[in-house]
Order: C-alpha cells, then structure tokens, then sequence
C-alpha cells in the first residue's frame, strides 16, 4: 500500500538542491515517473520540500536523482542533509516542524511561502496539497500552538503557524473558487 512520504532540505545544504521555475515542475515530472504516484516539490533557496506517495521509501533514489538533475555529483553525504518521514502523521508534522525552524529567519520563511502559494495557484487540486492545507486547518482549529515544541518559543510558533495559516486559507479559497 502506497504511504506518504516527505524528504526535506533545509538551511545551509538547501541552496544546491533548490529547483528554480520550470525546473521544479520537470523534477516533479521526474519524481512521478520513479513513484508512479503524485508529488508535490516546494523549493525555495533555503528550504525544499518533495511530498510523494510510494510503497517503499525511496529517500535514497530520489536524493540521488535530485542530485542529478541540480548538476552536482551524488555524495552519500547527501543522505544525512536530508529529512525524511514515512506516513501521513509523520510528514504532515515533519513539515509543519521544519516550517516553524525557517521561521526563525523571516526572509527565508517568507521566501519559501511565497513559492508554497505559486504551486497552490498552480495545482489548485492536488490531493497532497489538500492534505497540508487540511492539516494547517486542524492545527488553527484546535490551537496546537501552544506547547508541543518547547525548544521553540511560542511566539515563534503562533508567527509562523499564524502566516502559514493565512497562506493556507488563501490556497483554500482558490480551490473553493474553482
């Protein structure tokens, strides 16, 4: 059964695997090629996510194929700049976790949200997109901004849950419009 799954770069190694324009569609052609399943490729300078659907985790392939496509030479210490979660759960707050870390730097948070809305706009439907939304519509509903991450100050977590909750309800309602 096909699980979902996320690979995350973030910080400082987020910079060579940044996918530009037209590029992030043809990785994510790519990556739904491997999978056969749908994924979603969110990429900014700083942070880059790939949300897919498979049966077994491909960390490994997928890493390697990224490291392909940006023109670098695949190292296996690659392996350890990324994050991965198997599961709907894990990924969902995985995402939501390493979203809370960029916040930490403004411009780079709200550079990534930026790029999070062009692929909305883009994929108005896309399930996985859906899933995130959804979630950031729990997480609103039942304040789960406070507690639950305690190395994080709470105003930090309110800020970035509190813009990404306003960045979601705009994707939300474009979906609704269409």
């Amino acid at each position: 059964m096909k699980q979902t799954r996320y690979l995350c770069v973030q910080g400082k190694y987020a910079p060579r695997f940044h996918l530009k324009n037209e590029s992030t569609q043809n990785f994510r052609s790519l990556i739904e090629s491997i999978t056969l399943s749908n994924a979603v490729v969110i990429s900014s300078r700083y942070k880059s996510d790939l949300i897919y659907h498979a049966e077994e985790d491909l960390s490994y392939q997928l890493i390697k194929a990224w490291s392909v496509f940006n023109g670098l030479e695949y190292k296996n210490s690659f392996l350890n700049k990324f994050i991965s979660a198997n599961g709907e759960s894990d990924t969902l707050e995985y995402f939501f976790v390493k979203l809370v870390h960029l916040s930490m730097n403004r411009d780079w948070y709200i550079d990534y949200c930026h790029h999070f809305e062009e692929v909305c706009k883009k994929e108005p439907d896309h399930i996985l997109l859906k899933q995130i939304i959804s979630c950031n519509k729990y997480l609103k509903e039942t304040d789960q901004s406070k507690g639950g991450l305690p190395s994080i100050p709470v105003s930090t977590l309110k800020y970035s849950i509190q813009s990404f909750q306003q960045l979601a309800s705009k994707a939300k309602n474009r979906l609704n419009d269409n």
